[in-house]
């Protein structure tokens, strides 16, 4: 079996999803949640008793995942690149997702995370093989937020570089106030602390080594546009809430399901970028255009018109 034809599969198997028989929705119910949290040293007779009859525990590596805890609730996304056409997309591979397990470990490449997550026999092949075919990512959900379906539509980079797929976008961002993150900064289980219809995020970003837990901040995205090769820079989303900060490079964000697609394909395509806003800086871009090589060159800018330096480090010649 080719790659192509396990591509077509895949899309088969999440456009029917909506079939599912009530028998094999309530397999993926959520089992009884444990009193103690398992650890990757116990034998495996407890987790399979924790596992729904009809349903399946599925071991897999997810990247995303650091705030994920036993018990949560997330959806998986995938991002990969069709063998054929090699066009990187991204979206909901599943929702509402229920975790039995969590194992992380510390690898060269840093911290990984191993979810055991409840799912139906064929949503455990479809799930390896997005991971297979590219990567699965975790989005944490409201622990009581328990609503089923695909949110979030594939996207493509096609929707980076299109002006009114980026204006739709942010038009959606308004479906989630930053208001109602507020009370997001407190320890505790993060699950319970997400806004119903909203996802936490965990991204690996630049420019974040002064963002702190509640602030806002726009993520920008530089990736190779499709046409021209070229790189480019926009802005995706504005006035998103920061809910933890891991070290200068990891945050974790306050999103929308559709937002938390779009970043996963920015990220995959290229790097993104937070820009740290004034907490009473409620106003938004009136213009949704992205800067080209083309647009960086054609009108040179007098140098330090308009700016003014709030921190600079110097660092210091040994």
């Amino acid at each position: 079996m080719t790659e192509r034809v396990l591509v077509v599969f895949l899309a088969v198997w999440l456009l029917g999803g909506s079939c599912r028989s009530e028998s094999e929705r309530q397999a993926r119910q959520e089992p009884k949640r444990p009193t103690v949290a398992l650890t990757g040293s116990d034998t495996r007779s407890p987790l399979g008793n924790r596992v729904n009859k009809g349903g399946r525990g599925l071991l897999v590596r997810v990247q995303g995942a650091d705030d994920v805890e036993v018990g949560d609730h997330l959806d998986l996304l995938f991002s990969l690149a069709d063998p054929q056409t090699q066009q990187v997309s991204a979206f909901t591979g599943m929702s509402n997702v229920y975790v039995l397990q969590v194992d992380r470990s510390q690898t060269k490449h840093g911290l990984e995370t191993d979810l055991t997550v409840s799912l139906l026999p064929q949503e455990a092949e479809v799930v390896r093989l997005a991971a297979k075919l590219g990567a699965v990512h975790a989005s944490l959900r409201n622990a009581g937020d328990l609503g089923s379906g695909q949110e979030a539509k594939p996207v493509v980079v096609e929707n980076l570089v299109n002006l009114e797929d980026v204006a739709s976008f942010r038009a959606k961002r308004t479906g989630l106030k930053p208001a109602e993150a507020t009370h997001l900064n407190v320890a505790g289980r993060l699950s319970e602390q997400i806004p119903r219809g909203g996802r936490a995020l965990h991204l690996a970003v630049q420019g974040g080594r002064h963002v702190r837990a509640g602030d806002r901040v726009d993520l920008l995205a530089t990736f190779k546009e499709p046409n021209t090769g070229q790189w480019a820079c926009a802005t995706l989303l504005e006035q998103v809430a920061v809910l933890r900060v891991n070290g200068e490079s990891d945050l974790t964000v306050l999103v929308l399901p559709e937002e938390a697609v779009l970043l996963i394909l920015a990220s995959r395509l290229g790097d993104l970028c937070a820009s740290l806003r004034n907490p009473k800086d409620e106003g938004l871009l009136q213009y949704h255009a992205r800067t080209t090589v083309q647009t960086l060159f054609a009108r040179p800018r007098k140098l330090g018109s308009g700016i003014r330096i709030i921190k600079q480090q110097t660092t210091r010649s040994p």
